[in-house]
């Protein structure tokens, strides 16, 4: 770490267990269509008094969360919102941003009336989040969704055995007003909008989140692409061989020679190239 420059205290650590046991059921269902039709007819069928939209977002290299609480017995009335600017995409990824959109919501409905609670749904526009969130192994980003579990797992408690949650998957940009809102909410987070500290959960009120493992391993490697193209640009042969294509080496071209021998691969250059002893090239 000491060659990257890297503190391993600002480096998220991946535990070998999880918040959930093999045999635990999670306190909450998962629900997502099989289509973007039926999961659009689904939300408007929605028969929960609190419903909670939420999303993470990336723009301009940064990323962040949001999510909107609306009460169904209340028309009319504004959503409570929470924002959450995670940082940098080197060191944050949009999953990160969803996990953290999820404990906004947990938030959200802590903060609600016991007494209404009875039936909740979470609704997100990402499949991958829904489905980590019954969690197994161990991965970058997954202590977070360690800690939606916990507080998941306070609300069934403190508001008894009759309480339902859901998270249901509702597709994005379908014109589904209110996860349009917080899409653009994220939006906003990720420019850097953040709530006040003391209305976050506790585990966002004392500094920021630790680096993801994954964002900072792909930072890592965009650097690496970024230097060797510098480097290739900088070569002789890049401009010879660019009067033929100047994309070459491209991934296109490393996906296609990848099954065939060194002779074949040599074959494929020279027919590219104009270089291959036929008739019509000598």
């Amino acid at each position: 770490m000491h060659i990257y420059n890297i503190t391993p205290s600002s480096i998220e650590m991946i535990h070998l267990f999880c918040h959930h046991r093999p045999s635990t059921r999670p306190a909450f269902t998962t629900h997502i269509k099989k289509d973007k039709k039926a999961a659009i007819s689904a939300d408007r069928k929605l028969k929960s008094i609190i419903r909670v939209y939420t999303d993470g977002s990336a723009i301009d290299g940064k990323v962040g969360a949001a999510a909107y609480l609306y009460r169904e017995d209340r028309v009319g009335e504004e959503p409570k919102k929470l924002f959450y600017h995670l940082g940098s995409v080197h060191d944050h990824t949009v999953f990160e941003a969803e996990a953290v959109g999820l404990t906004l919501v947990a938030e959200l409905i802590r903060r609600e009336s016991v007494d209404i609670c009875q039936l909740t749904s979470i609704s997100l526009d990402n499949q991958a989040a829904i489905a980590a969130t019954d969690l197994r192994r161990p991965k970058s980003g997954y202590h977070i969704l360690d800690t939606f579990n916990a507080q998941v797992d306070h609300l069934q408690d403190t508001r008894g055995g009759a309480y339902k949650l859901q998270l249901h998957w509702v597709p994005r940009h379908e014109d589904v007003a209110r996860n349009e809102a917080v899409d653009k909410a994220a939006k906003q987070a990720a420019k850097g909008k953040t709530s006040l500290r003391i209305r976050l959960p506790e585990y966002l009120q004392n500094g920021s989140l630790p680096a993801s493992i994954s964002a900072r391993r792909q930072a890592h490697q965009d650097a690496l692409l970024e230097c060797w193209k510098k480097e290739w640009e900088a070569s002789p042969r890049h401009a010879r061989i660019s009067k033929y294509d100047p994309s070459l080496p491209s991934k296109s071209y490393l996906r296609r020679v990848k099954t065939f021998t060194r002779t074949q691969a040599s074959l494929f250059i020279q027919l590219r190239t104009g270089h291959i002893p036929l008739q019509q090239h000598l």
